[in-house]
């Protein structure tokens, strides 16, 4: 658990010990956030007990927690929830992380709504590609999104 190492001293370990823990908190923080999205996505039901206008006002109000904050939580949920599952995977597994999740949604959800469904998603394949090899510069990449699910 995490209360076991909470009064570990970091100025003790090794470098590559400290390279690895890094490495490892990151891709475990980001699974932790996914499954709060997931979470997220469908606690409607939530909200609704204590007449909050959505869950992600509950959660600002319970975490307290800037509602804007919440909110854009709240639409990256909802997102990956029903329309981009590529890239939710991608997050539950460690292998993209939120910021790239936020990048890769607003380049898909800016794409001109009458590209086919088929399109958008072969762009997300490619885009969560990029971000999970690290061998594109990702926010090149989503810049020219557009451009790309036109020319597939």
């Amino acid at each position: 658990t995490l209360k076991s190492v909470a009064s570990a001293n970091p100025m003790f370990m090794s470098t590559a010990d400290k390279a690895t823990a890094l490495a490892t908190l990151a891709q475990v923080e980001t699974q932790v956030t996914e499954l709060k999205l997931r979470i997220l996505a469908c606690a409607q039901d939530v909200a609704e007990t204590t007449a909050a206008r959505d869950a992600g006002d509950w959660l600002a109000h319970a975490t307290r927690s800037r509602p804007e904050d919440t909110r854009a939580d709240l639409a990256l949920a909802v997102a990956l929830d029903r329309r981009y599952t590529v890239l939710a995977d991608a997050l539950r597994d460690g292998a993209a992380n939120v910021a790239q999740a936020q990048v890769i949604t607003g380049a898909l959800d800016a794409l001109p709504r009458d590209v086919p469904a088929e399109m958008v998603g072969l762009a997300e394949e490619r885009l969560v590609g990029g971000a999970t090899r690290g061998t594109m510069d990702l926010l090149t990449e989503c810049t020219e999104a557009a451009d790309k699910v036109l020319v597939f």
